[in-house]
Protein backbone atom coordinates (compact mmCIF):
# COMPACT_ATOMS: atom_id res chain seq x y z
CA UNK A 1 0.00 0.00 0.00
CA UNK A 2 2.39 2.13 0.64
CA UNK A 3 4.27 2.02 -2.61
CA UNK A 4 1.04 2.84 -3.67
CA UNK A 5 1.02 6.23 -1.95
CA UNK A 6 4.37 6.73 -3.21
CA UNK A 7 3.85 6.05 -6.84
CA UNK A 8 0.43 8.58 -6.41
CA UNK A 9 2.55 11.57 -4.86
CA UNK A 10 5.42 10.56 -7.65
CA UNK A 11 3.37 10.63 -10.86
CA UNK A 12 -0.57 11.70 -10.20
CA UNK A 13 -0.97 14.48 -7.37
CA UNK A 14 2.37 15.53 -5.73
CA UNK A 15 0.33 17.33 -2.77
CA UNK A 16 -0.73 14.17 -1.21
CA UNK A 17 0.66 14.42 2.24
CA UNK A 18 1.19 11.16 4.31
CA UNK A 19 4.07 9.28 6.49
CA UNK A 20 6.51 7.93 5.00
CA UNK A 21 9.50 6.18 7.25
CA UNK A 22 11.97 4.10 6.45
CA UNK A 23 11.43 0.96 8.65
CA UNK A 24 9.07 -0.34 6.16
CA UNK A 25 8.79 -3.16 8.82
CA UNK A 26 5.96 -2.17 11.41
CA UNK A 27 8.24 -1.05 13.68
CA UNK A 28 7.96 2.53 13.90
CA UNK A 29 3.81 1.53 13.55
CA UNK A 30 3.65 5.86 12.17
CA UNK A 31 2.35 4.51 8.77
CA UNK A 32 -1.42 3.79 9.93
CA UNK A 33 -4.33 5.13 7.72
CA UNK A 34 -8.19 2.97 7.50
CA UNK A 35 -7.69 1.24 4.45
CA UNK A 36 -11.52 0.05 3.90
CA UNK A 37 -12.94 1.62 7.21
CA UNK A 38 -10.32 -0.67 9.15
CA UNK A 39 -7.15 0.69 10.63
CA UNK A 40 -3.67 -0.82 8.83
CA UNK A 41 0.19 -0.29 8.50
CA UNK A 42 0.13 1.03 4.69
CA UNK A 43 3.98 -0.62 5.12
CA UNK A 44 2.53 -3.96 5.65
CA UNK A 45 -0.82 -4.14 4.13
CA UNK A 46 -1.38 -5.50 0.16
CA UNK A 47 -3.96 -3.84 -2.33
CA UNK A 48 -6.05 -6.18 -3.24
CA UNK A 49 -7.15 -6.84 -6.67
CA UNK A 50 -9.93 -5.14 -7.80
CA UNK A 51 -12.98 -3.31 -6.37
CA UNK A 52 -12.50 -0.07 -4.97
CA UNK A 53 -10.03 1.32 -2.11
CA UNK A 54 -10.73 4.27 -0.21
CA UNK A 55 -7.94 5.30 2.38
CA UNK A 56 -8.73 7.38 4.81
CA UNK A 57 -6.27 9.19 8.04
CA UNK A 58 -6.24 6.95 11.47
CA UNK A 59 -9.12 7.83 13.96
CA UNK A 60 -8.09 9.20 16.80
CA UNK A 61 -5.30 11.83 15.94
CA UNK A 62 -5.73 15.05 15.51
CA UNK A 63 -5.54 15.67 11.27
CA UNK A 64 -2.78 17.27 9.57
CA UNK A 65 -3.53 16.73 6.33
CA UNK A 66 -4.53 14.27 3.44
CA UNK A 67 -3.49 10.89 5.54
CA UNK A 68 -1.03 12.78 7.49
CA UNK A 69 -2.38 12.80 11.46
CA UNK A 70 -0.40 14.23 15.03
CA UNK A 71 0.87 11.37 16.70
CA UNK A 72 2.72 13.81 19.44
CA UNK A 73 -0.82 13.79 21.41
CA UNK A 74 -0.99 9.97 21.01
CA UNK A 75 2.84 10.09 22.43
CA UNK A 76 2.48 12.18 25.09
CA UNK A 77 -0.42 9.95 26.38
CA UNK A 78 1.34 6.58 26.28
CA UNK A 79 4.34 8.11 27.61
CA UNK A 80 2.64 9.66 30.79
CA UNK A 81 0.37 6.70 31.33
Amino acid sequence: MLDVLEYICENIDPSLNFRVYLCRDAMCNTCFAKVNGKSRLTCLERVPEGGELVIEPAGNFGLIRDLMVNYSRHSSERQAG
